[in-house]
């Protein structure tokens, strides 16, 4: 859709603490518990991203702009909830842990610390296979991306853009309303300062750079942070290596592959032209 959802940090922190209170009330028996908070989370997700998308079809603001100031309210509304109503253990605050039925276990194939794979992980996979087969297999992803390459023939051909950009929007917060759940029924079983993981909604924007926004591509350039970000503890410990080194190792990973994608870009847009160029002549003389 050509949007640039910044948001996402934002979006899943507010989400993770709503699954999180609804979850620990243990309102409804373990596993559809576990299915509602996280179709809350999704939800809350959603309409979180739903403002920045009203403002840009409505008032014409961007979305940029907007997803960045959302990011710094949304913490402030889940600090002023948690500490008023959380409960307080030691220096830390929490929800309600989860215990039981409420948790869902994952395995340790590696038999190593710290290398439990959270069950609830897999939802990456179906949201990644359900990325793919929407935008290239269903007519809604075909009116997403007309309305993103060109708005003006989207309309043209009876597509509301702007209906699209708010689908786009919401589908986007949905998507990152879920980025905490694996740990928040796999590992955490609370929200607290202490448990909760920050800065994945960043390190999510820089996974789809690195994947060009392609399926395929994204899940290859997760799998790719994921092993430098668990190599950093042991360069420390075993060569003396900064850990800053990986941050700056994957940044260079996106740099690199934005330079190539706009350098091939403008070597296809500059043959095009060539070809373009040296064929006018002849239909001019034909």
């Amino acid at each position: 859709m050509g949007l640039f959802n910044i948001g996402v940090e934002g979006q899943y922190g507010l989400a993770a603490y709503v699954a999180a209170v609804f979850a620990g009330g243990m309102f409804l028996p373990g596993p559809l518990n576990i299915v509602v908070a996280t179709l809350l989370a999704m939800v809350v997700g959603a309409a979180w991203a739903g403002i920045a998308a009203l403002l840009k079809v409505y008032r014409g603001v961007s979305e940029v702009i907007t997803t960045l100031m959302l990011n710094a309210i949304a913490p402030i509304i889940v600090t002023h909830f948690h500490n008023k109503y959380g409960e307080q253990t030691g220096y830390d605050i929490r929800t309600t842990p989860l215990t039981g039925s409420n948790t869902v276990s994952g395995w340790a194939p590696y038999g190593v610390n710290g290398g439990e794979i959270w069950t609830l992980g897999l939802l990456a996979v179906a949201v990644g296979v359900g990325f793919w087969l929407l935008l290239n297999r269903t007519r809604l992803g075909f009116d997403l991306r007309a309305s993103g390459l060109s708005p003006s023939a989207a309309s043209a051909s009876g597509v509301s853009a702007k209906k699209m950009v708010i689908v786009a929007m919401l589908l986007s917060g949905a998507v990152a309303g879920l980025v905490w759940i694996p740990d928040l029924f796999g590992h955490a079983h609370t929200y607290s300062d202490a448990s909760f993981a920050g800065g994945l909604g960043f390190t999510g924007l820089a996974v789809a750079l690195l994947g060009r926004n392609r399926a395929g591509g994204m899940a290859f350039g997760a799998l790719l942070f994921a092993w430098l970000t668990s190599q950093s503890d042991a360069l420390q410990i075993d060569t003396d290596i900064a850990p800053q080194i990986v941050e700056i190792t994957q940044g260079i990973c996106v740099l690199a592959v934005v330079v190539a994608y706009e350098l091939v870009q403008r070597y296809r847009a500059r043959s095009e032209q060539k070809a373009v160029a040296a064929a006018v002549p002849e239909a001019v003389a034909a």
